[in-house]
């Protein structure tokens, strides 16, 4: 399988997932649900998705809406999206002051993942 439609893949599954997180996040304390509490624990990171009207939701759910896009299309443009859409999350951590390296890099795969790809489609070039 090559990067792109892995990328494809896991990005939809991921997103899936956020968005199931998403409406469900008014019982994030309480639920017994083990995709949930998954998520709890992401929290202990980032704890602005505790906040029910917090503006980071809306990353997730730009991420779904893009990671569709690119299933269905393999766009260059939609991956460029993806890493404007990652970086002005990365903003607002500055902001914010996160500071969790393991944290950070597992958000950085969102930047970088789709650079790589975009080399390889020759987006640069």
């Amino acid at each position: 399988m090559d990067m792109a439609k892995f990328w494809a893949w896991f990005n939809l599954l991921t997103g899936f997932y956020e968005l199931y997180v998403y409406l469900q996040r008014r019982d994030l304390s309480s639920s017994k649900d083990p995709l949930i509490r998954l998520w709890k624990e992401y929290t202990i990171s980032d704890n602005r998705y505790l906040d029910l009207q917090s503006y980071v939701w809306n990353f997730e759910l730009i991420n779904l809406f893009l990671a569709v896009i690119f299933f269905c299309y393999r766009s260059r443009t939609v991956l460029f999206l993806q890493i404007l859409n990652v970086s002005a999350y990365f903003l607002t951590l500055k902001k914010s002051n996160i500071r969790n390296s393991k944290y950070l890099l597992v958000s950085s795969f969102w930047f970088f993942i789709p650079f790589f790809i975009l080399t390889k489609m020759k987006f640069f070039k």
